[in-house]
């Protein structure tokens, strides 16, 4: 019998500039890993965690142990066992899909532990994309901006319901104990001193921020896990390093106070508008409510905050931050300050 081999694609971008990344993985004992697929359904639930891998000549019938002996050979055994350990945090066993073309197109679903287990097939690419828009119980509409660079698979899926997103890194000890889930963001457009994630998250750019935020706050009320940001720049010095407490949100459906968030930020950065951020604040406060997830029992459920809000009580639509650092001009204690937050 051939031997089966497996082909790593990707719908994302390389991240070879991450000056940050390379350092964490050079100077400190923690490993780093990220999750090709993660899907989260209309009940705010992660309910699959997923790698990928293309085989281009699939036995039919196949032996689960070929493949699970190939699944090692391309992934390495020790990154297994982290992204095992990582989907326990959730209470999720680890899925990998095995897909190709020949002699015909096919997915399959499995699930890895000790052993590989088939989950289910599928008898082509749509097929596949119908379960996953099932398992996400909502639509997205949402544009890929290098749509040509994409896989024949995701071009495939994207007809009907794209692969999920992924999750940007997490972190594992020596042991493979998931520490945290870490996002790098690249301030490319604006030096990192005046980088302030909550100004995109009210909505200062044309796009606000507080739709992706909701599926990160899912990851990490869901898991457990610390969640740090580290903000760093291929073109300026400095970074910003902060541990994210909770996030606070404005009902999607009110229009009118993402219209008020929007005016706030805008009238404190860049001075538009008759009325004060005082005022503006003062009638967000009184006069809305905001939500917050929790976990309770396993199941991750929102709270909804009536007013008055305020700063002071972690009730007002914003980022809060249990730890933040900022260095604008140099990165040599990245590591020091990195440690202090993890160990």
């Amino acid at each position: 019998m051939n031997k089966i081999v497996l082909i790593k694609e990707t719908s994302e971008r390389s991240d070879k500039d991450n000056w940050v990344k390379n350092a964490l993985l050079s100077y400190t004992d923690f490993s780093l890993e990220s999750m090709e697929g993660c899907s989260q359904n209309a009940q705010n639930q992660v309910t699959h965690l997923m790698e990928r891998a293309l085989c281009n000549d699939l036995p039919n019938p196949f032996n689960l142990k070929d493949v699970h002996e190939a699944i090692i050979a391309l992934e390495g055994k020790e990154s297994l066992d982290r992204k095992i350990a990582f989907c326990g945090a959730f209470n999720l066993p680890f899925y990998y899909v095995v897909y190709g073309n020949a002699p015909h197109e096919f997915v399959k679903l499995c699930a890895l532990k000790e052993e590989l287990s088939l989950i289910q097939a599928f008898n082509s690419y749509k097929e596949f994309s119908f379960w996953i828009k099932s398992i996400k119980g909502w639509h997205s509409s949402s544009s890929f901006l290098h749509y040509e660079e994409l896989p024949f698979f995701d071009k495939e899926l994207r007809k009907y319901t794209a692969w999920p997103t992924n999750i940007d890194c997490f972190i594992s000890s020596k042991n493979d104990e998931p520490k945290a889930i870490l996002e790098f963001q690249n301030a490319h457009k604006n030096p990192i001193k005046s980088h302030e994630n909550n100004n995109y998250f009210w909505g200062l750019t044309q796009k606000d921020d507080q739709r992706r935020w909701f599926s990160q706050e899912i990851l990490r009320v869901q898991s457990g896990l610390p969640f740090i940001i580290i903000t760093w720049s291929k073109i300026h010095q400095g970074f910003i390093l902060k541990k994210l407490e909770k996030v606070v949100f404005p009902n999607f459906a009110n229009v009118e106070l993402k219209n008020l968030l929007r005016a706030f930020v805008q009238k404190r950065v860049n001075g538009k508008g008759n009325r004060t951020p005082r005022q503006l604040y003062d009638e967000i406060c009184n006069g809305y409510e905001t939500e917050e997830l929790y976990l309770e029992n396993g199941v991750v459920k929102t709270k909804i905050n009536k007013p008055p809000l305020s700063y002071e009580n972690k009730t007002f639509p914003m980022m809060y931050f249990s730890h933040s650092h900022k260095e604008e001009t140099n990165h040599a204690n990245l590591i020091e300050v990195f440690n202090s937050v993890i160990l």
